[in-house]
């Protein structure tokens, strides 16, 4: 009953979360969220077709009660949700950069590694799940691990179809890591070898900030603070381009707004 009770009270909020939105730009409501650090040049700026039907559906679709069920049953009986059409996300973040890094990717890695401190590589290790939402315990007050096993299984459903979009333009580009491409750079995490783009981390941390702040609206400046120190990890210690990582960032974001309207 509770369950069901929180799953309507977040189906109402989220409603007035978009129609804010359209009354805030009823031009272009979402590319303002993805353009708020300034960024937008050239094709940055054109809206996908997802983005125009999502800024036209103005409901969630997606049911968060099994999210939080208090049975040890319904956690593992979380169903993948159904997967997304990748055509509209071309031109999201397509096409990719220059393949060995651009101009401005290359002076910020080497910048980064030049100026890191102890602390800030200590830092970007808390940030090395893309799949537990651990990173996000202290904005929400809570161990979410411990305290909400079956809301962390949720978050595995909710994010498999965004994960399986984000492989497929990893694969679509095939772009190498900056470390392989260059290899005096050396990275202050540990070097994965999947394709560099887009940021499977920035992507997961995107999406996340989107799920997590519709069920906790209260935290959810500091839950996008985790989120944004999450996806600059990864050209923080050179794991990624700056450039894999704001891909990631905007297909997870626009990928979540499209997976919480889905009808369950």
């Amino acid at each position: 009953m509770v369950a069901a009770s929180k799953a309507m009270w977040l189906r109402v909020s989220c409603g007035a979360y978009l129609l804010l939105l359209a009354a805030t730009d009823v031009a272009n409501p979402l590319q303002a969220a993805l353009d708020a650090d300034g960024d937008c040049q050239g094709s940055d700026c054109a809206l996908s077709a997802l983005q125009v039907r999502a800024s036209a559906e103005g409901s969630c679709g997606f049911s968060f009660s099994d999210c939080f069920a208090t049975d040890e049953t319904s956690s593992s009986s979380l169903d993948p949700l159904t997967s997304l059409s990748a055509s509209l996300y071309d031109d999201l973040i397509m096409p990719a950069p220059a393949m060995n890094g651009t101009t401005e990717d290359m002076a910020a890695l080497r910048y980064n590694l030049l100026a890191n401190s102890a602390s800030t590589v200590l830092t970007q290790w808390s940030f090395l799940s893309d799949q537990n939402i651990f990173a996000y315990s202290a904005a929400v007050g809570a161990n979410l691990e411990r305290d909400a096993p079956t809301l962390s299984a949720c978050i595995v459903a909710f994010y498999k179809p965004i994960h399986a979009l984000k492989d497929y333009f990893k694969e679509k580009v095939k772009r190498p890591r900056p470390f392989v491409a260059h290899p005096d750079l050396k990275p202050c995490l540990p070097e994965e070898f999947t394709f560099s783009y887009p940021s499977g981390h920035a992507t997961f941390y995107a999406a996340t900030e989107e799920l997590l702040g519709a069920w906790f609206p209260l935290q959810r400046d500091r839950i996008g603070y985790v989120s944004s120190s999450g996806v600059g990890a990864r050209a923080t210690c050179a794991v990624h381009y700056p450039s894999d990582a704001n891909a990631g960032r905007k297909l997870g974001k626009m990928a979540a707004i499209e997976v919480m309207q889905m009808p369950q």
